[in-house]
């Protein structure tokens, strides 16, 4: 394995036990319902997103090696305080932080595995670091679930990761390698459009799933599910999604069709419906695997016409980042604001992403109009 594959492994699985698993530590650990863990939700994302737009920057004042050992250490720092139970001040606070820093070091690690690549080969290696990531996500959730409130235990498991991480990072170059401008294949004609429409959906995607996340914990205990089960239960979606990158990676046929980015987000936006509103395990089980699909059909396109359109740079990564963390933070700000007016979640933010996917799909819709006649 490369350095930067091991790199997305380790940090995937590390930052999974934040991103993810951190809804059920603060309910486990300091009683936090769905208010308070929607407004944890929204915290973790406010630093992520001027983070990621930043990484070009940090890159080129540090080098992008010298970036991701920063980034990686301010990782650390915010792991040791977590992992000390703080106060709550504590966790409102380095939470955001581990955050923010993952904001940053992901552009540069997506600029390590793009670096030098177009056409077939800039495929292969979305391909690889897609299943990578999404395959060491899954067990942060497993760890949280069976760690219970031993916040020691987890965040020493992070600590860990990010140590190895740390050795990972000396084996890199200064710098990814440059692309040669003059032998790069011509992307395909409609991948500008394509990569419009799929940052439209990208986000949304986002933006359902942090509406959903900090809400699990309480699904499942509506459904009669609780402690270590629910947590590992909610990793199916990351599961599912890992199935259709292996799919897309091995398959290039989607490339330059609109056609999975609608289906795909057709399925994302009625499963977070089903797995938020079925009420029984089976239905929020079944909505997540769904859910997973359609997040990773949109997931793998948006981050493949970003790196082809945008020649695999750190600052085509950064936006990719930056865009997701935007999702990420309108999720469960909707969610709040639908509850504060009486709305619930699954209207509040369903509403909002179908209005936005139906933008995100205009071009296309219209474009097919005319062709047909119709």
């Amino acid at each position: 394995m490369s350095p930067a594959l091991l790199l997305t492994a380790l940090v995937s699985t590390a930052g999974g036990i934040v991103t993810h698993g951190m809804f059920f530590l603060a309910h486990a650990a300091y009683g936090f319902g769905d208010r308070q863990n929607l407004w944890l939700a929204v915290a973790l994302f406010v630093p992520y997103v001027p983070a990621a737009l930043l990484a070009g920057k940090a890159a080129r004042r540090f080098g992008t090696r010298g970036a991701l050992q920063l980034a990686n250490l301010l990782m650390i720092f915010a792991g040791i305080v977590l992992a000390t139970r703080p106060p709550e001040l504590g966790l409102w606070i380095a939470a955001p932080l581990y955050n923010g820093a993952a904001g940053l070091f992901w552009p540069l690690v997506e600029g390590y595995i793009a670096g030098g690549r177009h056409g077939p080969g800039l495929h292969r290696a979305i391909g690889t670091f897609n299943l990578t990531w999404s395959a060491a996500v899954a067990p942060a959730l497993w760890i949280v679930g069976f760690a219970g409130d031993d916040l020691l235990t987890t965040f020493g498991v992070l600590l860990a990761l990010h140590l190895v991480a740390a050795a990972a990072i000396l084996r890199l170059p200064p710098d990814p390698a440059p692309l040669d401008h003059a032998s790069a294949a011509p992307v395909g004609r409609d991948y500008p459009l394509l990569l419009w429409s799929s940052r439209v959906i990208l986000p949304l995607g986002y933006l359902l799933l942090d509406a959903l996340a900090p809400l699990l914990p309480g699904v499942w205990g509506r459904a009669g599910v609780t402690g270590a089960m629910a947590a590992v239960l909610s990793s199916t979606w990351m599961i599912a999604r890992f199935f259709v990158f292996l799919v897309l990676s091995r398959w290039a046929g989607w490339r330059g069709r609109p056609a999975m980015l609608a289906v795909g987000a057709f399925i994302m936006l009625t499963s977070f419906g089903l797995a938020l509103g079925g009420g029984s395990a089976g239905a929020v089980l079944a909505g997540l695997v769904g859910f997973g699909v359609g997040q990773g059909a949109v997931y793998y396109a948006a981050l493949y016409y970003g790196m082809a359109v945008g020649h695999g740079e750190v600052e085509s990564g950064g936006r990719h980042e930056a865009v997701i963390g935007l999702g990420y933070l309108g999720g469960p700000a909707l969610a709040l604001i639908g509850l504060a007016i009486g709305v619930a979640p699954i209207h509040a933010v369903g509403a909002v992403a179908t209005l936005g996917i139906a933008a995100g799909l205009a071009p296309w819709a219209r474009a097919r109009s005319v062709v047909t006649g119709a």
